[in-house]
């Protein structure tokens, strides 16, 4: 929460997500930008009477290193249309401008929690003055501030953070040039960072997670369930599935292929259940689990055996509904949203992969494998994360496909909105029951910890994002990190941080074109390599230009493989942590997708060489990419490619959030060439037919012989200088 300052910061009250955790926190501050000059001291003493100054408390705190020609300091707040990441009814724009230190801004959405402004010119900007008080708000004071400023997100030409420690009083981030003079900008972006309660770890014993090699073992686990030897024939795994399983079988994927060796896994567990009672449950994406083949079988009718007994979910997006739902293709559906979790559970064990349920992630395609063996606060959270999320979907009954008896809101016909938030609550509700339980749990010491995280950014749940803007913003050069995707692209917010934040050493490991599934595709899906291709070079780009010399691209290529592999590895003093499960770190995947990891963090020396060695078998297969590989035939990047892959890196990503006033709209700071209405959610475009422009006021494109229209007075927001103009 932030309340009036002069461009900045009060009292207010933030919702802060940590690794699993939603709670409303509560933040005072106050604080300015300004332009100028004012004398005075830089004590960083408080009293209350400071405090009820309000706008005017600050004025003593400035530094006293300000150029003459900067006399005198100006508030320049009024001059700026503000934007907030979010905002709860009541508690927006007007209370963040109030002097008031009784109103102030409450978001209502994950961190990190932004502040965006928009200047109408070119304005000189010198400082930003806050208002901390660590005494007042011990947990939830900001531990860290961030300021970007230029021309627009994509033009960014200062940055700055500052830390805190217990910070008690006025203090101030300076924004002046090396020559201590304002720089002039039209955009400004503010980021703040509350100290976060991580999601309650698992202690566990290193040798209960094993490590699949082979996508072919990793299919004996599932017909199996957990089996201790792999070098057994397929024939004893059919066996011990029967013998081993004895209450639940869980299943989370994208979709269940339509093949033989996807039949034979359906069989198996029919097999199961009409020998004993267990509880089977399946949880898929509806936009795949639909689609039919050739053949005209799809993964609901693969699953036809079971459909009598077994609990089968079709997760379906609120986010494509309406005119969207009936005239986008149905290869093209998915990149609105999908159920993208890939969870197994047999009783207390949990398999988690990046694979799907489909005969070639069994055979001849790179993934990643861990069995974690009885382990039941694992499987119990993620078991109710299925059924929560299978709850609140559509259920195949009678061979029909129709929402769950327990989905109170359809998923797409109930209203988007709505549904998130029964979702959300649902989900949140898990969370918390997860955490409550672990509180229980007496202090345990192990060498071994592990962490499921979530990632629902359509629910504002942001467990993972939050929690890889930590590791990617680490500055040790000691720490060796290491990434995986088969999909390799980045969002801004991780690209920054790795290249302008982090000094650690990082290999990031993606697939080469013929690597990639659709290698040689026919139609549209033909561009999909090249446009890989073509986000690797823009962000080697990017790399040379912040010289991250310490970041290095390399591509897998295996005869006759595709690569999929995706996950996170940090190491450090003989310590290991890794991600695993089914996040890509892409746009998608953070914004759009549901999607579960899971967080192991060790200092056992066997298993910290057998993730290691994990790690290292990727590699085998892999060659340096950098921009002279790129020049390779297989890198041709089509013209139209580069097009598509700039629409697709700057889609809009609409917030909840608040605008300074009704009415008028605001520069997407994530987009310089799109307009949002943020008060409405709407996005408009900026450009118009030849002859026309866009009329940021009545949003529609006018003559351009037509007079520009003065600008839109902010009186309720305006307030006097608070030193006179000399």
């Amino acid at each position: 929460m932030i309340n009036r300052g002069k461009m900045g910061y009060s009292e207010g009250e933030l919702e802060s997500a940590g690794l699993g955790e939603m709670a409303e926190k509560k933040w005072k501050r106050k604080g300015k930008l300004g332009h100028g000059q004012i004398h005075g001291s830089n004590k960083m003493e408080v009293d209350e009477t400071k405090r009820a100054e309000g706008s005017c408390g600050w004025i003593p705190y400035t530094p006293n290193n300000i150029h003459p020609k900067d006399q005198p300091l100006l508030d320049i707040s009024s001059q700026a249309i503000w934007c907030l990441s979010s905002c709860k009814n009541g508690y927006g724009v007007d209370e963040l401008m109030s002097d008031s230190v009784e109103k102030y801004w409450q978001s209502d959405g994950p961190q990190p929690h932004t502040i965006h402004l928009e200047f109408q010119k070119k304005t000189d900007v010198a400082m930003m003055m806050f208002y901390l008080d660590f005494k007042n708000d011990e947990s939830y004071t900001p531990s860290k501030i961030q300021v970007k400023m230029g021309s627009s997100h994509q033009d960014i030409f200062f940055r700055t953070t500052q830390s805190f420690n217990e910070p008690q009083g006025w203090t101030y981030i300076d924004l002046r040039d090396k020559n201590k003079r304002p720089q002039r900008v039209f955009w400004i972006q503010i980021q703040m960072e509350i100290p976060k309660c991580e999601m309650p770890g698992i202690p566990i014993d290193a040798e209960n997670l094993e490590i699949i090699e082979t996508p072919s073992l990793f299919y004996e686990k599932l017909l199996v369930g957990f089996p201790y030897q792999s070098t057994r024939s397929i024939d004893t795994f059919f066996q011990e599935l029967t013998s081993k399983t004895e209450r639940r079988l869980a299943l989370s994927s994208l979709y269940l292929g339509e093949g033989e060796l996807e039949k034979n896994l359906v069989k198996k567990i029919r097999e199961r259940m009409e020998q004993i009672d267990i509880e089977v449950t399946i949880l898929l994406d509806l936009l795949r689990g639909t689609r039919k083949s050739s053949e005209g079988e799809s993964s609901v009718t693969v699953l036809k055996p079971i459909a009598d007994k077994a609990k089968i979910f079709l997760y379906h997006t609120p986010e494509l509904n309406g005119l969207v739902k009936r005239i986008l293709p149905q290869r093209a559906d998915e990149i609105i949203g999908l159920q993208h979790m890939k969870l197994y559970i047999f009783d207390d064990n949990v398999l988690i992969s990046g694979a799907n349920l489909s005969d070639s992630y069994f055979t001849d395609r790179t993934d990643r494998w861990f069995l974690f063996k009885n382990c039941k606060p694992l499987a119990d959270f993620f078991h109710e994360i299925i059924m929560t999320v299978g709850d609140t979907s559509f259920t195949v009954k009678n061979d029909q496909v129709v929402p769950s008896s327990k989905c109170d809101i359809h998923p797409y016909l109930g209203g988007s909105q709505s549904y998130r938030d029964l979702l959300k609550l649902r989900v949140e509700t898990v969370i918390e029951k997860y955490k409550e339980s672990r509180k229980n749990q007496e202090k345990t010491e192990s060498e071994t910890w592990i962490y499921p995280v979530l990632q629902m950014g359509l629910l504002g749940i942001h467990q993972e994002f939050q929690l890889l803007n930590q590791i990617f913003a680490m500055k040790n050069s000691e720490m060796k990190m290491t990434m995986a995707s088969g999909y390799f692209n980045f969002i801004r917010d991780y690209e920054d941080l790795i290249l302008m934040e982090g000094d650690y050493r990082l290999d990031i490991l993606t697939a080469s074109p013929f690597a990639n599934g659709f290698f040689e595709s026919k139609g549209f899906s033909k561009y999909i390599p090249p446009l890989y291709s073509n986000i690797s070079e823009q962000f080697l780009l990017k790399q040379q230009r912040n010289n991250r010399q310490n970041v290095q691209m390399h591509q897998y290529f295996r005869e006759g493989w595709t690569f999929h592999a995706k996950g996170l590895w940090a190491e450090h003093n003989n310590q290991i942590m890794t991600l695993i499960g089914s996040s890509n770190y892409g746009y998608r995947s953070v914004h759009r997708d549901l999607e579960a990891q899971i967080m192991v963090v060790t200092k056992d020396p066997k298993l910290v060489e057998r993730l290691r060695e994990e790690k290292n078998r990727l590699f085998e297969y892999s060659s340096l990419l950098d921009m002279a590989a790129l020049q390779q035939p297989e890198h041709h990047i089509p013209p139209i490619v580069r097009v598509i892959s700039r629409l697709v890196r700057t889609v809009p990503i609409p917030t909840h959030g608040t605008c300074a006033y009704d009415g008028l709209t605001m520069a997407d700071p994530n987009d310089s060439l799109a307009y949002f209405q943020c008060c409405k959610n709407l996005w408009l475009p900026k450009f118009c037919v030849e002859g026309e422009v866009f009329d940021k006021i009545k949003l529609i494109c006018v003559p351009n012989d037509v007079p520009p229209p003065p600008p839109v007075p902010i009186n309720h927001h305006h307030h006097p200088s608070t030193t006179s103009m000399s």
